[in-house]
This record gives C-alpha cells, sequence and structure tokens, in this order.
C-alpha cells in the first residue's frame, strides 16, 4: 500500500537505510521499500504528500534528460516547505571523476538556476543564467551548504584564521585546485 501523507524520501537509497524514510533505488538487490527509476519512473506518491527528503550520492548519477525529470516529480510530491538534504561529491575531487557512472557535476551555482527567487534577481541584473526554476516549473531554494574538506587539507584549514591572507589563498586554492573539498552538502527547501 502506497502511503498518502507526510512521506519521508530517501531516493536512491542502494544500501543507505534510513529509519523512518520509504528507502526508494531502482536496484532491487538492494532491498528498498520502492524499487523505482527516480530518473524516468512517474512517482507513486500524490502531489503535495512528502515532507522531507534524503538524496545522498544519487543526483551525479542522473544524466539527461532524467536528471530534469527526477527534479519535477520531486518538486511534485513534495509538500511546500519540504526540505532536501543533497550529499553529492564535489565535481573537482578524485571521487566524482574517477567513477564513469557520475553523469553530471552538482555545484551550488548551477543548483541555484532552479530557485525562482534567484531567476528573477538574475533578471533583475541583466545577468542571462538559464531560468531553470521557471522553465521546468519547480522552485527549490538553497538555505544552507558546507564543505567536507579532504582529509590531506583538513589539518591546514583548522589553522587558518578568518580574514587573514591565508584564508583568502585557501579560498582562491579551492576554485582553482582538484581534491580540496571532497564532498558537497546542501538543503534546499520547496517553495510552492
Amino acid at each position: 500500500m502506497i502511503p498518502t501523507s507526510d512521506i519521508k524520501l530517501n531516493i536512491g537509497s542502494g544500501p543507505s537505510k534510513f529509519d523512518g524514510f520509504l528507502n526508494v533505488d531502482y536496484d532491487d538487490n538492494f532491498s528498498p521499500d520502492y524499487v523505482l527509476d527516480i530518473g524516468r519512473d512517474v512517482w507513486p506518491w500524490a502531489d503535495d504528500s512528502v515532507s522531507e527528503v534524503k538524496a545522498h550520492h544519487v543526483l551525479e548519477h542522473l544524466g539527461d534528460p532524467d536528471f530534469f525529470h527526477c527534479l519535477k516529480e520531486l518538486y511534485r510530491v513534495c509538500k511546500s516547505g519540504t526540505e532536501i538534504e543533497v550529499l553529492v561529491p564535489h565535481h573537482r575531487h578524485d571521487v566524482f571523476l574517477n567513477d564513469p557512472t557520475h553523469k553530471r557535476p552538482i555545484t551550488i551555482d548551477g543548483m541555484n538556476l532552479f530557485s525562482k527567487e534567484y531567476n528573477r534577481h538574475c533578471d533583475t541584473i541583466g545577468d542571462h543564467a538559464s531560468q531553470l526554476g521557471y522553465y521546468y516549473g519547480v522552485d527549490f531554494k538553497i538555505v544552507d551548504f558546507n564543505f567536507n574538506i579532504d582529509a590531506a587539507y583538513q589539518s591546514i584549514v583548522q589553522r587558518i584564521k578568518p580574514g587573514s591572507r591565508e584564508e583568502q589563498e585557501f579560498q582562491m586554492a579551492i576554485r582553482e585546485k582538484n581534491n580540496i573539498i571532497v564532498e558537497v552538502k546542501f538543503l534546499w527547501k520547496v517553495i510552492k
């Protein structure tokens, strides 16, 4: 029987299960609660029935058009205010680059394109960024994000003083070098 309200989903669950969540994966070898191809199938949950989502290390595996189908279905089933916890490998780390099943880099700037508020902001300042929130009829706002630093750099980060020249240099290194950030975590909020 398919639950009809206050559903919590763990999409692309693989072997990682969360208590209180419906674990969803396309591979029945992981014994998910639901076997579903989130990038192609119509999701079996009703509109506005999902109250929380975990999407850990799944979005980077979705190519075109699967990625966009997943986001449209995710938006459809989520209630307004639903929080979606996303974990992805950083696009400039070997964890992302070495896995041939990784099809899409997921970046904070790229995910902002699915926010209608951000789309309006771009209009206001004359930025021609893709207005994916409008184009796909979704509205996901990033309300928090952080980076998990690779173990090789953690001791360096601990010694850096906020506002120092070293902090500025480290921020530049993050933009220019691979293998500093291993994972990105962000929290999306569904706006309806």
